[in-house]
Formats: structure tokens, C-alpha cells, sequence
């Protein structure tokens, strides 16, 4: 039926012959070829060259085209629809089949199909009208246009008044039974009209498209068999592209291997194309059978040419979760890609049971697409998209449309959520341009497919941009796999008292194990436990809530979580947290106090903040600036630290990135919890500027000037190397940064500073001054423990034996931070076990002013026979 259709489009852009009606709206315009009369000014053609309402306010809306014709037998009317909202009886739309009227908003004679209603029984419905009043002819499913709809249509006038109603969801105009009824009270035609109504709401949210009226379309097109699911082991379905005749539903055109023909057929209740084969016993899991379908053919006559089907059996399942995954997402696609011209997202089944899609749930919090019927087998994948971009997916053998596909938000991205039909959750996704792993890929054109299929937690770290040369791969294996494990457990990232009775705990990720159970919080005021009402869970389980029984005030409180982990069972920390109602910042309470601006090879820049106050300060609405070496109020660029509450305790350390997980892997990090990804972190990439940080009043709290020339003089490399603060002074002076330590991998990102002053004395000792590294336990190494006032010092730290002879180089030539430990383990320099006996340690010292110092200490190494 559609190449018929397809065949007449073809004629031109719109027709108006021998009193038909043909118009795809492609020319750009409906006011020509053919004429469209009535209300013009609200109505235009999109992009997409659909017929779309565009009202200035509410009101009610019509075009109509001449449709004369003497008699409404043998008369076919095939149009696209979509109303992008919940109709009611104050959104609705109407189309005239026929009108003796060019006005449809007054008294006339004709038939029209009603597009809405009062309540939520929505449905399709065929009227006659006379004068001013209307006569329902047939109606269809009650809810079936009860949401936000698209639909192709089909109505056919059979001699003697027979009715008939016919949808399909998508362009492939598998079109199926909705309603038929009887009615010759009107014969003539003279329009074919639209009308919308509408409140202010919806005054752009009406579409029309692919109008024919006219003489009754024969099919030529023989049928051919859509889909073949096992129901369950003795049940088959069977669906066709097309209604069929009345043999479809015997027994006796089908044949099943090892079990002959079927017991019995019955026909689907919801969709008429498809049936139900009752077995003659009962399929093996597993095994591979044929379903022979001979002599079958549609409702005019065309034969389905004889066919058998292929398929291995399995046992179905609802799906639990985890089940399927979203393994592939498509969400910037350019017309220029070798990926279909439209949005997809990608399932797999990663169970050994065969599951049915239908009524699954695909939602990105502000829509949800409803899955239609779809068996998906055991290592499986289908590509899901939008009932809109049908044609641009017909490649693609393994793909299914899905009505109110949400849309995707391209850079910033989306959470998507699969549910089964009976709303469990089965997956939850998180993607942005982050998922890419590739700058190189950001500006589209590219799918992102899953990493690890057996890591189903949402993490964005396994997803990575497609390498598959067609950039992408729907339906089909991905073209990135490999191995990701999640080894880091959650923390509190903040704690936020929003009243004196509620409290908002915020994690560094999803949290589960009973984290809304309240026996799982200790809540103390530092003398006695305080109890809590309830825990609510928020935020994709990132958040909680917590209501208090007694009244919190000004003081200083602790909580802890017992046995919360995160989705890959990493338990969080149970040692109690201290926390106390925010205060307002002065200027210097919080310091920036390390800022890295050259980042090694795949790693990214950072700026570390301290809270050198008393209070709790709460950095919500904060900034971080990035401005001009000499003249910082020029901006350069700036990012927002949190737009919600996010606080920080006195003596706390904070560090703000664009990706914290780079820093994880390149720095030691004692405190996961102690970083925050920004999305606009400024670039501080540059050879010099100026970091600033400003409240939610846009007052300074804390700026530096940074350059090379505050960096230790002798590196010859700064790619890697933090600048540190050196005191908690607030004054930005050079000589308040230095270099970060090398022993300390040059940075030290959210803890204690590793050129920190001191202004204590020089030391070296050592403990014990006898060790036995004999793997006992007891005394195993020697601690070589050294403080240097200095900043900067460039330490030696060499192991000698009586005879002065080289035995071990435990530090040669490293800037190290004020204090710190070097520990032996008694090996040589050839990684073998030194001899018992007497050594000599010799630690020689140099600072960027030139003072030099050595210290030599005696030490014995015991080896246990």
C-alpha cells in the first residue's frame, strides 16, 4: 500500500486532479498546487516540510482545499497527524473528510474525524454532521490518542456506507483496523479541511502531512510476515504487514517443524495483523525450529509467497536488572555521518532468556517512549528511535520505532532510565560530552557504545566513542570493548543543615544498601544520639534527606552512615563527620591554595581550595574565575563551583576540576570526597593568569597571580607540577608559592600542602637504629625522618657500608616537601638482600639560596638465621 502511495507523491508536490487531493507540503507551501483557502496566517511549512500550526494566541484554525466529488463511494483519505500534547476538549483537532462548507467553523454538512476529547478516554472517532449537530459513525480505542500522539491514517468509504478506520505508527504504513461503522446520510463532497483548536499552550503544536483524497487505492502489494516470537513453549506469534484473510486464522496454511500444524490460531486482540499459534506440544530451549507458512494471502488477494522462518527458541522473561543494558547511544547526529540521519539509543540483552519489549518504558525524566512489541533473543541488540526518522533506519535490520522518543540533549547530555512494564528499573545511563573520551568526536557524528557489558552501573567512564569506521554501530557488536571496574567507594561530599529540622547529605555517587533505612545514620550533638524521623532519597540516590525528631540550632554536630555502598558494592566510610549550620565568608576565609595550570599528558588542571576558618561555608552560587595576569577584572573565562548546597568545614580542602578521575589516576588522593567536577572549569592551561574566586554576590574571597617564574628554578620540566601555598596567609605575594615537592609527586591535591612552612629546625633521625627486615613483622624497616625549614630543598639520601662503598640510593637529587619519611627496606641497589652488619646513611641538602648541609647517621641491619 505505501509504494501505491509513494507512486501518486510522486506526481508533483501537491495535485488537485480529476477531484482528488495530493499534497507532501515539500514545495514549501500550501497556498498553490493545490490552493489551501482559510486561515493562512496561522499555518506555515517547517523545516521538515510538514503543515504546522503557528498562532500568535488561542483560538481556533482552518485550511480547506476544493474536493469536489458527486459521490463519496469507493473513496479513500490518507493524512499524517501529530499533536504534540494531551488532547482535551479545549486542544483537539478535526479533519473534514467532506464539507459543503469552505468554513468549517459554522453550520455545515459533511463527516470529519474528531483528534481529542474531555477526560482521558481519547479516541478516534468519525462523525456526521448536519448543520450544527454531529452523529457519532464509529469510534476507536478508548486512551488510544489519550497522550502526546503521531499517527498515519487511513479512512475508506465502501458502497452502501461502509466505514472503515485504519492507523499505522509509522511510515512504513503497516496499517491496521481501528474502527468501522455504517452511514450514507451524505453523499456529496465539495472541501477537504484541517482545523485545530487550541489554548496558548499549544498554538505550535499541530502537524499535518502526506494528504490524499480521493478515489479508493488498490493494493497491489502482497504481504509479507513482520515478526515470529514464541509466546512461550507451546505458543507462537505471528505478525504480518498488512490485515489478511480469513485463512490466517485456521490452522491449516501454517506448519511447525517436528510438531506439524498448530491445534489452534487466534487472532490478537490488540493488533489485528498479528496471531496466535497454539502447538501441538512443546518447544525445547535452545533448539533451533521452522514456522512454513503456504498460501496465505491479504484482505484483496495478493499472496504471501511461500515462506519459512528460522529461529532458535528460548524461554522469555519480563527482564530483571541488569538484564538489558543500554549499550550504544547516538545523541548529535549530523546529516554528513554515515550513521542514520536521527537519534537512537541501543539495547542488548546480556541475559540467556528470550524478553518482550512491549510497554518497556525508554525515559529521560521529561518524556517517556513506549517500547512497542519486540521479542529481543540472548545476545541480542535493537536500536531504538524516534517513529519520525522510520526511513532514515530502514537500513537497519535490527531497529524498532518507538512513539514519544525522548528527545536527546546533545553536549550537557541526559540520565535515561529503561524500565519493564511493570516499572521496575532494568538500566540507568548517564551521558554527556564526556562520554566521548575524544575531543576530537565532540562535534557530533559519532555514536558512544558501552565499554564493559558486564559493568552495568552508570559510570561514565565506560563509555567511550565509537571506533567502528561507519561511526557507530546500531544493531549490531560495538566496536569498543574491554575491561572497568569501579574500586573507589562513596564518600559525603557535603553536608547541608536546610532548616532546624531537616539535613541534606550530599554523595560523591549513587549510594544503595539500605541508605533510606534510618537505623543506618548516627546522629550526634557530641553528648547525645539524636533521632531521625525519616530518610528520603533523592537525586538519582546522590542526595538524602534527613527530618530530625529535636530541633537543631547553632552548634556542632557529627553523623555517620553504617554499610551504604555504591552500585559495584565499594562500602563508604562509617567515621563521623562533623558539621554545623553555614556563615557568610569574608574575604580570606577561604584560600586557593594549590593551582596546577601545565597537566601531564591526559590529565587536566586544577585548583585546590582551603578553608582556613572557623565556619562552615556553604559554596553554593560561588564562582571560579579565570582572569588576566595584569589585570584581573578582565575575565577570561568563569565556571560555577555548585548550584547546590555544597559546604565546606573549617580546615578542609576542596579541589575543583573539569574531571577529578584524571587527577585520581595521576596523583595520590587521600580523600576522594575532597573534589568536585565544574562544568566550566576555566582553562587554566596558559602561561600565566590569575585564579579568583568570588561569592554568590560576586565579592572576591581569594585571587592569585600565577606564572613560571613562581616555580622552583631548577625544574626543567613544569608539565605535572602544582604551585602550592607556603603559609595561610591571605596576601598574594610570590613568595607565598612554590613548586609542590617531588617526593610528593609533585601535587598534593586535596590534603596538606607539601611546601607548607613550618619554620621548624633541621633534622634527620632515625628509627630504630637496629632493624631486622626479616618480613616478621617487628622492626622489618629502617624510617629515616627529615624536617628542613626551607622551601625547595633538594635532598641525597644515599646507604653506604663500613667500607664506603655504594649500597643503596634511596632519594638522589629530589626537591621534598618540609617534613616527611624515607623508609628502607634493607635491599641493595641490585634489588638483593644487604648483608647484616653495620651501614653508614649519608643525607646531604642544598635550598635555591645556596645553603648546604650533610648529616651522617650509623645504623645496624640484622638478618635472622
Amino acid at each position: 500500500m505505501k509504494r501505491v502511495l509513494v507512486v501518486i507523491f510522486f506526481l508533483g508536490f501537491g495535485l488537485m486532479v480529476r477531484g482528488q487531493v495530493v499534497d507532501r507540503f515539500s514545495d514549501g507551501d500550501f497556498t498553490n498546487n493545490p490552493p489551501w483557502s482559510g486561515d493562512g496566517a496561522d499555518f506555515y511549512v517547517n523545516s521538515y516540510g510538514q503543515l504546522q500550526l503557528r498562532a500568535l494566541g488561542a483560538g481556533s484554525s482552518y485550511l480547506s482545499v476544493p474536493f469536489p466529488r458527486p459521490n463519496l463511494d469507493s473513496c479513500e483519505w490518507r493524512f499524517f497527524i501529530r499533536q504534540n500534547f494531551a488532547p482535551s476538549s479545549s486542544n483537539y483537532g478535526r479533519i473534514y473528510l467532506t464539507s459543503d462548507q469552505e468554513n468549517t467553523e459554522g453550520s455545515l454538512n459533511g463527516y470529519y474525524l474528531q483528534f481529542g476529547e474531555q477526560l482521558s478516554a481519547d479516541a478516534i472517532e468519525l462523525f456526521r454532521q448536519n448543520g450544527t449537530a454531529s452523529v457519532s459513525v464509529c469510534r476507536g480505542m478508548n486512551g488510544k490518542i489519550a497522550a502526546a500522539f503521531s499517527l498515519y491514517v487511513k479512512v475508506i468509504r465502501m458502497p452502501g456506507g461502509n466505514w472503515e478506520i485504519w492507523t499505522a505508527p509509522d511510515s512504513l504504513l503497516h496499517y491496521s483496523l481501528e474502527a468501522n461503522g455504517v452511514d450514507a446520510g451524505i453523499q456529496q463532497a465539495d472541501w477537504f479541511s484541517i482545523r485545530s483548536v487550541y489554548t496558548s499552550g499549544n498554538v505550535g503544536n499541530f502537524y499535518f502531512d502526506d494528504v490524499y483524497a480521493g478515489l479508493f487505492l488498490s493494493d497491489t502489494i502482497p504481504p509479507v510476515i513482520q515478526n515470529v516470537s514464541p509466546a512461550n513453549a507451546s505458543e507462537i506469534k505471528i505478525c504480518f504487514s498488512e490485515t489478511m484473510n480469513a485463512a490466517a486464522a485456521t490452522p491449516s496454511p501454517y506448519r511447525f517443524s517436528g510438531l506439524g500444524s498448530p491445534l489452534a490460531v487466534i487472532r490478537d486482540s490488540l493488533n489485528a495483523d498479528c496471531y496466535h499459534l497454539e502447538l501441538n506440544g512443546s518447544m525445547i530451549s535452545g533448539n533451533r525450529y521452522t514456522l512454513s507458512c503456504i498460501g496465505l494471502t491479504d484482505a484483496t488477494g495478493n499472496i504471501l509467497a511461500d515462506s519459512s522462518i528460522d529461529f532458535i527458541y528460548y524461554p522469555s522473561s519480563t527482564g530483571a536488572n541488569g538484564e538489558i543494558i543500554i549499550s550504544e547511544i547516538y545523541f548529535e547526529p549530523l546529516s554528513s555521518s554515515t550513521l542514520p540521519d536521527g537519534e537512537f539509543v541501543e539495547l542488548y540483552n546480556r541475559s540467556s532468556l528470550s524478553i518482550n519489549l512491549k510497554d518497556w518504558i525508554l525515559s529521560d525524566g521529561s518524556s517517556d517512549g513506549i517500547i512497542p512489541d519486540f521479542q529481543l533473543l540472548p545476545g541480542a541488540y535493537v536500536a531504538l528511535h524516534a517513529t519520525s526518522t522510520v526511513s532514515a533506519f530502514s537500513g537497519i535490520q535490527t531497529s524498532v520505532s518507538v512513539p514519544s522518543f525522548p528527545t536527546l540533549n546533545n553536549d550537557v547530555g541526559d540520565q535515561l532510565v529503561l524500565k519493564n512494564r511493570d516499572g521496575e528499573i532494568i538500566n540507568v545511563t548517564t551521558f554527556s560530552d564526556d562520554s566521548y573520551h575524544n575531543t576530537s568526536k565532540l562535534t557530533g557524528g559519532w555514536s558512544i557504545e558501552r565499554l564493559d557489558f558486564n559493568y552495568t552501573c552508570d559510570e561514565i567512564d565506560n563509555w567511550y566513542a565509537s571506533v567502528d569506521p561507519l561511526k557507530g554501530s546500531p544493531g549490531r557488536a560495538n566496536s569498543v570493548h574491554g575491561f572497568y571496574s569501579d574500586t573507589i567507594a562513596p564518600v559525603i561530599t557535603s553536608i547541608f543543615p536546610i532548616d532546624s529540622f531537616h539535613v541534606e547529605l550530599t554523595f560523591s555517587e549513587p549510594v544503595f544498601a539500605g541508605i533510606n533505612d534510618t537505623s543506618h545514620y548516627f546522629l550526634s550533638d557530641g553528648v547525645n544520639r539524636l533521632f531521625i524521623e525519616s530518610v528520603q532519597i533523592e537525586n538519582g540516590n546522590t542526595k538524602a534527606l534527613i527530618t530530625t525528631a529535636g530541633k537543631l540550632n547553632d552548634h556542632l554536630y557529627s553523623i555517620s552512615i553504617y554499610s551504604y555502598s555504591d552500585c559495584s558494592g565499594n562500602y563508604g566510610s562509617e567515621k563521623p563527620i562533623l558539621f554545623g549550620f553555614p556563615k557568610p565568608a569574608l574575604a580570606g576565609d577561604i584560600l586557593i591554595n594549590e593551582l596546577l595550570s601545565y597537566p601531564k599528558e591526559n590529565g587536566t588542571d586544577y585548583v585546590e581550595l582551603y578553608n582556613r576558618s572557623a565556619n562552615f561555608i556553604d559554596l553554593q552560587n560561588w564562582t571560579i574565575v579565570e582572569g588576566d595576569y595584569l589585570n584581573p577584572t578582565q575575565i577570561r573565562s568563569e565556571g560555577k563551583i555548585s548550584n547546590t548546597h555544597f559546604m565546606l568545614a573549617p580546615g578542609a580542602y576542596f579541589v575543583l576540576s573539569k574531571a577529578k578521575k584524571l587527577i585520581y589516576a595521576q596523583y595520590f588522593c587521600k580523600d576522594p570526597g575532597a573534589f568536585l567536577n565544574v562544568d566550566d572549569f576555566p582553562d587554566y592551561n596558559v602561561g600565566d593568569g590569575s585564579a579568583i574566586i568570588k561569592d554568590p554576590n560576586g565579592f572576591v574571597i581569594d585571587e592569585m597571580n600565577y606564572s613560571d617564574a613562581l616555580h622552583f628554578p631548577l625544574l626543567s620540566d613544569l608539565k605535572g607540577v602544582s604551585l602550592e601555598r607556603t603559609t595561610f596567609l591571605s596576601a598574594n605575594e610570590s613568595g607565598l608559592w612554590h613548586s609542590a615537592a617531588s617526593t610528593a609527586g609533585f601535587g598534593t591535591p586535596g590534603y596538606k600542602n607539601s611546601q607548607l612552612n613550618l619554620q621548624g629546625k633541621e633534622a634527620i633521625e632515625l628509627s630504630p637504629a637496629i632493624f631486622s627486615p626479616d618480613n616478621d613483622g617487628y622492626q622489618d624497616v629502617l624510617s629515616i625522618y627529615y624536617s628542613y625549614p626551607k622551601i625547595g630543598t633538594v635532598l641525597s639520601v644515599y646507604i653506604f657500608d663500613v667500607e664506603g662503598r655504594l649500597v643503596k640510593k634511596l632519594v638522589d637529587g629530589e626537591t621534598v616537601s618540609n617534613e616527611g619519611v624515607i623508609i628502607w627496606d634493607g635491599s641493595t641497589q641490585e634489588k638483593e638482600q644487604a648483608a647484616s652488619g653495620t651501614y653508614i646513611l649519608v643525607a646531604t641538602a642544598f635550598d635555591a639560596d645556596g645553603n648546604r648541609s650533610m648529616n651522617k647517621k650509623a645504623v645496624v641491619l640484622i638478618r635472622q638465621v
